[in-house]
């Protein structure tokens, strides 16, 4: 028996029937694995006639949507103009919206206000005449002209600044080894920031939340899977959204929110604080399957890894049921990664029915609490955050020179 087949197997025995994410983990008559489709993350553009010509050499379907959403890694990859709905499938993004652009730099977001900060681990309720719509993201690859930061996040370019100037032979303030010392530990990000391009990773990238709903009012829980997400959302005529609930990622925000419709937040700093852990159980594509199949792991591992998730699955689906009222694994629209839109409600039936696109320019913004926020070309982010970089280096400095009694 396949290794995986058997893995669903005991599972089932130790818990009950289940799925592995939302597929069932079947096989064909030959017995061996099946199929992981590798997928892009390159979002790509259907007019453009050599990219359309390489696409049906490669076997991608232009007429349907479903075609170009991939597994990889256990993961849903989006390489299209598509976007994710509640009914079953993708759809083409042109089919539900007109007038759609990827954001551009002169599209920058206007007034910034704050979030209410979930400080006790529990949203409000929902309004008791809403639906609640589940939309996921882990950002597309579209950013946005919107950065936003807490200072200390600045530590990592300010060691970098610091170990320049030592490796120019400069003197360094005395007490500032400890400090940098201090800030290495805990900066392990600094790896997988870019080498001295300071603003990328302060950067939001837009996810685009599509409502026609209108039979009823709509409650949006805006989950981010990771890292900055700039929701922007598009209201068909007669929709109405009741309240906004931002959870995970790091300080999510939503523009353009229609007027006096509260917003709370707790990202995924809030989660930790609560002690909420988010685990969703792996489609058939992830490595542990494989790992299964190759004998580099053993079936006995993997179901005693696989209950443990299961486990941690049905307590993040009790926590988000508890609050929202429904489980989080079987009601999520989007995909997890270059995710462009989702759609929360019935499809247009006619092309005059499509929503109308709404830009970022001057787009208010509502978003969790930081200490920096700034909306600014690429350009000019880069200048912002390296100015800063240097005054953080300055009051580190100043810190190690009190701490030692000297002055600079």
């Amino acid at each position: 028996m396949d290794g995986r087949l058997l893995l669903v197997a005991c599972v089932g025995i130790l818990g009950g029937a289940w799925l592995l994410g939302t597929e069932e983990i079947t096989l064909g008559n030959s017995g061996g694995p099946s199929a992981r489709v590798e997928a892009s993350s390159q979002v790509i553009d259907l007019r453009h006639n050599e990219i359309r010509q390489t696409l049906l050499r490669e076997g991608y379907d232009l007429d349907d949507p479903a075609s170009f959403v991939r597994q990889r890694d256990g993961i849903r990859v989006v390489g299209g103009p598509v976007a994710a709905t509640e009914h079953g499938g993708p759809v083409f993004i042109e089919s539900v919206m007109a007038g759609y652009h990827r954001p551009v730099v002169s599209e920058a977001p206007g007034k910034v206000t704050e979030a209410r900060a979930i400080e006790d681990c529990r949203f409000s309720a929902p309004a008791a005449s809403a639906r609640v719509a589940n939309v996921f993201s882990n950002a597309s690859l579209h950013g946005a002209s919107f950065y936003a930061f807490d200072l200390a996040e600045l530590d990592p370019l300010a060691l970098r600044y610091i170990e320049t100037r030592n490796e120019q032979g400069e003197t360094a303030p005395s007490g500032i080894s400890s400090i940098a010392a201090k800030i290495a530990e805990k900066a392990t990000e600094m790896q997988s920031m870019p080498s001295l391009t300071k603003s990328g990773g302060f950067q939001y990238k837009v996810t685009e939340v599509v409502v026609t709903e209108t039979e009823m009012p709509v409650h949006l829980v805006l989950q981010a899977g990771a890292g900055r997400v700039l929701w922007n959302l598009h209201l068909a005529e007669g929709a109405e959204v009741s309240g906004i609930s931002l959870l995970g990622g790091h300080l999510p925000a939503v523009a353009n929110v229609p007027k006096r419709v509260p917003v709370e937040v707790l990202d995924d700093a809030g989660l930790a604080a609560c002690g909420v852990t988010r685990v969703r159980l792996p489609l058939a594509s992830d490595p542990i399957f494989a790992a299964v199949d190759e004998g580099a792991l053993t079936l006995d591992r993997a179901r005693a890894g696989l209950e443990d998730m299961r486990q941690q699955a049905e307590a993040w689906n009790g926590w988000f049921e508890g609050q929202f009222g429904l489980r989080s694994d079987q009601s999520r629209i989007g995909y997890e990664e270059a995710a462009i839109m989702a759609v929360v409600g019935p499809l247009p039936e006619t092309p005059d029915a499509r929503v109308v696109h709404h830009t970022l320019r001057r787009a208010p913004v509502a978003m969790a609490p930081a200490e920096e926020v700034f909306a600014k070309d690429p350009g000019a982010a880069e200048n912002r955050v390296a100015k800063l970089s240097i005054e953080r280096v300055e009051a580190l400095t100043a810190q190690a020179a009190s701490l030692t009694g000297t002055t600079n």
